[in-house]
């Protein structure tokens, strides 16, 4: 990603919202959107004031959670479910946001690239080691669960391509 932050400048000095990113590609990387709806639906009640941006990845099922999420906010004034087509997309968004929050490494990365405050989601993988290495502005919440099926030195549960055993108890 290194390649296209030089090349486009620096980020906006303005931040105009808050950025939820809802997709990853690995299914054990992603919440559930109910989950999803909770948060935002508690945090728009909370900050009326602030813009929310819920945007996610573009594999079907990142879509197809997308339009859950959007059909169960699309009443609340302040949040704007959009759905960008690919990277430069994103970094338009994450560009305008004040903080990003996500569940999938690939917005972290960005979002670090832009020197904004992050908080990242971890179920399967380690925040240390999938984490943002040089944004200070970065914190994570990682699962309490454990299924014993850490692999050593990949930051990845053995589950990670399959089914989470624990899946569901994340909350």
């Amino acid at each position: 990603v290194q390649w296209w932050y030089p090349q486009h400048g620096n980020p906006a000095p303005r931040k105009k919202h808050l950025t939820f990113f809802v997709g990853s590609s690995e299914v054990n990387k992603r919440w559930f959107p109910e989950r999803w709806v909770e948060i935002i639906r508690q945090l728009s009640s909370r900050y009326m004031d602030e813009q929310i941006v819920v945007v996610t990845g573009i594999s079907n099922p990142e879509q197809e959670e997308l339009m859950y999420i959007r059909r169960s906010v699309k009443h609340i004034p302040n949040v704007l479910v959009s759905n960008p087509k690919n990277i430069d997309g994103s970094l338009n968004i994450l560009k305008g946001s004040k903080l990003l929050v996500s569940h999938d490494s690939y917005p972290i990365h960005l979002a670090s690239l832009l020197h904004m405050p992050v908080l990242g989601i971890y179920f399967s993988t380690d925040p240390i080691i999938w984490g943002s290495y040089e944004n200070i502005n970065y914190s994570f919440i990682a699962s309490s669960l454990s299924c014993g099926g850490e692999k050593l030195g990949t930051g990845n549960c053995s589950h990670f391509h399959t089914s989470c055993p624990n899946i569901r108890e994340i909350k």
